[in-house]
């Protein structure tokens, strides 16, 4: 075993005297030779088995300083690295636009994000986010000198203005000096754990940076003003999409799912709604379809409404808004899912009594009110009632269209002066309770004292949908 050592150390010895004569090159006619050559001594196995040991050791030796060199010229340091890491994330727009999909986990977890735009190359340049999660979204963007040159809110649910703007953009222009070239960085945050999707890209770009089956933005059932003390709807300003790249709504059903969109500027507008479990259309509006109504005796404007009847208490419905017209920067509009969306109004004139009458402190004498002229569902929340004279402090009961009887007593001097102003109750929206406005109205009165010749006039002021007879 020691003499197969000393062969194979033999061999490695003449090996690398070997390497060594061939390393060394001839620079004149070939009269530059090693010393090995030069000496021609002899070499026992022994001697030489030994000398290879020695050889193979500087040899690992060699290696080792050599590694510790290439290490050494190589190392980077913390700060290094940190900068290129910080160059790696600086990510360059291109004709197909940036995208960032994230969630903020609490209202300190910011995310940013850094990016280069040439504007020789996208001299439009749109940024916008969309809200996928529950929680408001704030986004900044600033620019190489750390001044913020856009901002959006994305609000979920506010109660000053109590409307949903889940999705927001803007343009980012050039900032001023000789470049093409320029550098941001978006910081986007939220008050709660909620996902997003800011996007920047061309101007041509934004209806995809808006709308996508990627984008599908959560929201909440409408209550309205009369149940819940306030409205919450969705409200998308300055963006209409078309049908290429609809807007995406997650809604979970409940009790009642009346879906209504709302613009006054296109009589296109349309949806459909999809179950997200099993991917089925269970509603899709169309031109030619009788249950779109597109009315413009409300605010001038025009309404698209489903009234929920196929849709499952619990489950998760996917609701596509769009205009068949096409997509519009110019135009707007409201969406509204769940409770019924309620319009104001009133009776232009008085409604006289069929016929005058006498009233007396001991008795009450009825009188009869033919009502017409509002719209079709119109709920009444006050009316009006002018008697004349000293009747102004007394005792009345009105039967309303429906049957409900209310009872006022006068103690001021009403909104109108000369009128008694009588409340009804808050609107109740399956229907049964209400007051329609249409209909024949019976009031009776009994004066504090005294007997009156008296014609009396009543007004109304009422809640309606546009074009639905009732909400049931």
């Amino acid at each position: 075993m020691k003499r197969l050592k000393k062969y194979t150390a033999l061999i490695c010895a003449c090996l690398v005297a070997f390497g060594n004569v061939c390393s060394v090159m001839a620079t004149e006619n070939n009269s530059v030779i090693t010393k090995t050559q030069e000496e021609g001594k002899d070499y026992d196995i022994d001697s030489m088995a030994r000398n290879a040991d020695e050889n193979s050791t500087d040899i690992a030796n060699n290696e080792s300083e050599q590694e510790v060199i290439h290490n050494d010229e190589n190392e980077i340091t913390d700060t290094e690295s940190d900068e290129l890491q910080d160059e790696e994330q600086i990510d360059i727009l291109g004709t197909n636009g940036l995208s960032y999909a994230d969630t903020c986990l609490s209202p300190d977890d910011i995310k940013e994000y850094t990016f280069k735009v040439d504007y020789s190359v996208i001299p439009d340049v749109r940024a916008a986010i969309v809200r996928t999660g529950d929680g408001d979204i704030k986004v900044a963007i600033k620019n190489e000198q750390g001044n913020q040159v856009l901002s959006f809110y994305c609000m979920q649910k506010d109660q000053k203005s109590v409307i949903d703007s889940p999705k927001k953009w803007g343009t980012l222009d050039k900032p001023e000096g000789d470049s093409d070239q320029y550098t941001f960085t978006v910081s986007i945050s939220s008050n709660t754990s909620s996902s997003f999707c800011f996007s920047v890209g061309s101007a041509s770009g934004l209806p995809n940076m808006l709308g996508g089956d990627d984008k599908v933005t959560p929201i909440a059932k409408y209550q309205g003003s009369e149940q819940a003390g306030y409205t919450n709807y969705v409200a998308m300003r300055n963006y209409l999409p078309g049908v290429d790249a609809p807007d995406f709504y997650r809604y979970i059903a409940t009790d009642r799912n009346i879906i209504e969109t709302y613009t006054s500027t296109d009589n296109s507008i349309g949806f459909t709604v999809i179950d997200e479990e099993t991917k089925t259309i269970i509603y899709q509006t169309t031109a030619e379809d009788e249950t779109v109504e597109k009315i413009g005796t409300a605010r001038n404007a025009y309404h698209v409404r489903y009234d929920g009847r196929d849709m499952v208490t619990g489950k998760s419905y996917i609701i596509q808004i769009y205009a068949r017209n096409g997509y519009s920067l110019e135009k707007s509009y409201n969406l509204y899912v769940g409770n019924p969306q309620f319009y104001i109004g009133g009776l232009k004139s008085d409604v006289s009594a069929t016929s005058s009458g006498t009233i007396t402190s001991t008795r009450d004498t009825w009188f009869t009110f033919d009502v017409s002229g509002a719209p079709k569902g119109a709920y009444v929340t006050q009316l009006y009632l002018y008697v004349g004279g000293a009747t102004h402090r007394g005792e009345y009961s009105v039967i309303s269209p429906n049957g409900k009887t209310y009872y006022a007593k006068h103690v001021g001097s009403g909104i109108y002066e000369g009128y008694i102003k009588i409340p009804f109750d808050a609107i109740n929206y399956d229907g049964g309770s209400n007051a329609l406005a249409n209909g024949v109205w019976m009031l009776s009165i009994r004066s504090p004292k005294g007997s009156y010749s008296v014609r009396p006039r009543i007004n109304l002021d009422y809640k309606y949908m546009s074009g639905v007879e009732d909400i049931n």
